[in-house]
């Protein structure tokens, strides 16, 4: 019972992170379009937003490997399990969702957010009726 209120404890806490991932990166996502001046306290805004997604990343990177191994402990999974869940993770990380946070500014006058094609295949083109 101990080990699995211990799982359920750490997938609370990482469900909280990366709650809290997603809000900072919608600050940052304010960046995306059309070039202008930023607002006055923008500037400060987004870099904390910046701080605080590494950081909830980070965090997630911690708890993310003591999950597994919490879930292993019990036998709930067996290692092929979890090896076909790391498995599925890396296909994923490779995928079309798959960004890197820093690289080259794409044209400005376009959405550049990401997406995947499969669901929205032209996100900034107007909808169609």
């Amino acid at each position: 019972m101990i080990a699995f209120g211990n799982i359920a404890q750490q997938a609370r806490l990482a469900e909280e992170t990366a709650t809290r991932e997603i809000d900072d990166w919608a600050v940052i996502y304010t960046m995306v379009g059309p070039a202008r001046p930023l607002a006055v306290g923008e500037a400060a805004r987004l870099r904390k937003a910046i701080t605080d997604a590494a950081f909830q990343l980070n965090l997630m990177r911690l708890i993310a490997p003591q999950l597994g191994q919490a879930i292993g402990a019990t036998g709930l999974l067996t290692k092929k399990d979890l090896a076909e869940v790391d498995a599925d993770a890396a296909r994923l990380l490779r995928g079309t969702n798959a960004r890197h946070i820093c690289g080259p500014i794409p044209d400005p006058g376009r959405v550049d957010a990401p997406y995947d094609p499969a669901v929205q295949a032209r996100p900034a083109s107007p909808k169609r009726r």
